[in-house]
């Protein structure tokens, strides 16, 4: 699909259908909603602006040059950069589990990006041969 469109694209359309799959659930919520007030609309804007559409196109563009699975392993170190900045900026603290976590996932990640090496070839043919049958 990422060869057909432009990757903001599909994360676009990937957003607004995970959007629509949480609807019903906010709506059985309804009941206790409350109109937000300046604050928090700024804040769901900021959130919306930089921690989705920034962050986005700035992973797209930085995995250009890179296959599906090293792209993959790089996802995996979202949650270890999230608890790392949490600690940093946040000053919360990480603890026996947080880091028995963060070396399992370094630990995955090493080891898919150091997996049997791929045959470039192989794997041109197989493409080819995906897009002609």
């Amino acid at each position: 699909m990422v060869r057909r469109y432009p990757m903001l694209t599909v994360v676009f359309y990937q957003t607004l259908f995970g959007a629509a799959a949480f609807l019903p659930l906010a709506l059985l919520e309804a009941g206790s909603w409350r109109a937000p007030g300046p604050a928090t609309v700024l804040l769901v804007g900021y959130l919306g602006l930089f921690c989705s559409l920034v962050a986005f196109w700035l992973y797209a563009h930085g995995l250009k040059g890179l296959d599906a699975g090293s792209a993959v392993n790089i996802l995996n170190l979202v949650p270890v950069f999230g608890v790392l900045v949490a600690m940093v900026v946040l000053g919360e603290p990480i603890g026996v589990a947080q880091l028995i976590g963060g070396l399992v996932v370094m630990g995955g990640v090493t080891l898919g990006m150091k997996g049997p090496p791929r045959s470039t070839e192989k794997t041109a043919a197989i493409t080819t041969e995906a897009r002609i049958g």
